[in-house]
């Protein structure tokens, strides 16, 4: 036998004892076979919605938006998910929105982030006429993502934290672990990259985890860019437009803040420290997920002078008491900082 004979010889040896060995180690060994893994962060799935391309050709022509049906390629698949996330150091089951286009294509995750509600009935999971129709996104090759935020959905025994950065931030970079997992149970093909964006309160949340994903660099999720639009980020420069005038149209919003921080803080006298009375009682009432922020700006009064409390209006950029009343007593560095990095002491109220 020559040389170059023997060694195609033993090369086929070696490959059949290795599949031999294979089939024994896999296939005829007493302990079970290791089962897939376990997501660590998607808890359940469901399917709600199937649109084909065509049906979100019409919906696009309705909503008057003729022009971006030219980006639309699959049809679409939409899941309402709950997934584990944080708050205030406690494991919360959140919920969202997931939507997935039709292909064996590698896409990429797009999470968009909502503006400010306050009624449990819009958020995205309870609101799919809204939101199933934003889900259409995904149509154009992106695994599509909108939380529904802490405080909605499946978690409505807690305020959700309005302008809370580390809750924020924590809530949507799960939910995108949680979008991962899901492609993977489904046989989606993700491709690791990330996009973000986001309207108003929305803007907010998507500027503060572009932040989080920048300092903590999460495993297996490159981001490439992200649009925050029409966000609260300077709040020192909010907050000093807010009790600089006569009057303001949406009350509602600094209810919202001083609510959101005396949970998330600790804050047992924000409200009467802030609102005059009868609203200062009267706030956490309008809370409870049955009024939208229109009809809480009718349980309110849009003059200043009549909401919030003289020494406030007078002192809030000077008066170190309030400054004293109103910083945390105790937080880590997410809860210290909003989106742009101001601390929660340089800005008091929001």
């Amino acid at each position: 036998m020559n040389k170059k004979i023997y060694k195609r010889f033993l090369l086929s040896i070696l490959f059949f004892a290795g599949i031999v060995s294979l089939f024994l180690l896999n296939g005829c060994s007493d302990e079970d076979p290791i089962p897939p893994q376990e997501p660590e962060y998607l808890v359940t799935h469901e399917v709600v919605l199937n649109r084909t391309k065509a049906e979100i050709d019409i919906l696009i022509a309705l909503a008057g938006l003729e022009e971006l049906s030219q980006y639309m390629e699959y049809d679409i698949t939409v899941y309402t998910i709950t997934y584990k996330t944080d708050y205030l150091g406690q494991e919360m089951i959140a919920s969202g929105l997931v939507a997935f286009p039709v292909t064996n294509n590698a896409i990429p995750i797009l999470s968009f982030q909502h503006g400010t509600i306050t009624r449990y009935a819009d958020a995205p999971t309870q609101d799919l006429n809204l939101h199933g129709l934003l889900s259409s996104v995904a149509s154009n090759g992106y695994i599509f993502c909108i939380p529904d935020f802490i405080g909605f959905g499946s978690s409505t025994s807690v305020l959700h934290p309005y302008y809370h950065a580390e809750t924020t931030s924590k809530s949507v970079i799960d939910i995108l672990k949680a979008a991962k997992e899901l492609s993977e149970v489904l046989n989606y093909n993700y491709n690791g990259d990330v996009f973000l964006a986001g309207y108003s309160e929305g803007g907010y949340a998507t500027m503060t985890t572009h932040k989080r994903m920048e300092e903590t660099n999460p495993q297996g999720f490159n981001l490439v860019a992200s649009a925050p639009a029409s966000g609260g980020y300077d709040v020192t420069g909010m907050q000093n437009y807010f009790f600089s005038q006569e009057t303001y149209h949406e009350p509602y919003y600094l209810a919202y803040v001083a609510l959101s921080y005396m949970q998330t803080y600790g804050f047992n006298d924000i409200l009467s420290d802030i609102f005059q009375e009868p609203y200062a009682s009267e706030i956490p009432g309008h809370f409870n997920g049955s009024l939208s922020g229109g009809e809480i700006n009718n349980e309110l009064t849009n003059v200043m002078a009549d909401l919030v409390q003289p020494d406030i209006l007078a002192n809030i950029n000077t008066d170190s008491r309030q400054v004293t009343q109103i910083r945390p007593k105790k937080a880590g560095k997410g809860d210290r900082a909003n989106a742009t990095g101001y601390r929660v002491r340089h800005h008091r109220l929001l």
